[in-house]
């Protein structure tokens, strides 16, 4: 946060996780009328302070909700127009479209799935993101030609519960049969 916000501000807070919870709280610092400084304690006492803080936060019972509400005032929307590069308008146009994208069922299904196998199976929290990122790995993957021409993942398709079988007759594709 201090050593970003500027940059995560002129891209439109495009790519930051947690955006939700750290743009209100830009807002709410720059609608400060006294300036705001931030020191780094390294002392072992602060940290073991702060440690069982965080600590007592996340063990409490007590539900707080934070306003998250942004000052209009001092939000300023959308991405920078002056010395952004192209990666960062696409990055932004695809984050858009996917907050309007309704998810698809199964595959929601079959992500939840797979995040608490590995859970078990493995004892270590994935988060969707992991998960779809590790689809294209080149160890674990297996590509299978498309009738398009292109070849994407096995497991990628998968878990988009998206593969089909084809049936050829005399060498003539006839049939696409959805696998279950």
């Amino acid at each position: 946060m201090t050593k970003k916000l500027r940059t995560w501000e002129d891209q439109g807070w495009t790519g930051v996780k947690e955006q939700h919870v750290l743009r209100p709280l830009a807002t709410a610092l720059r609608a400060r009328s006294g300036k705001t400084t931030f020191r780094v304690d390294d002392a072992d006492a602060s940290l073991a302070a702060a440690q069982r803080l965080a600590n007592q936060a996340c063990n409490g019972n007590q539900v707080s909700n934070a306003d998250l509400t942004l000052d209009e005032d001092y939000h300023v929307p959308g991405v920078k127009l002056c010395g952004t590069k192209q990666k960062v308008f696409y990055k932004s146009i695809r984050e858009k479209k996917n907050r309007k994208r309704k998810p698809r069922a199964r595959t929601e299904k079959r992500i939840k799935q797979v995040t608490a196998d590995v859970l078990r199976d493995f004892d270590r929290a994935v988060t969707p993101e992991e998960i779809w990122t590790s689809t294209k790995s080149k160890d674990i993957s297996y590509n299978i030609p498309q009738l398009d021409g292109t070849t994407p993942p096995l497991i990628f398709l998968h878990l988009l519960e998206e593969h089909r079988a084809v049936v050829v007759i005399g060498g003539k594709v006839s049939v696409h049969l959805p696998v279950t």
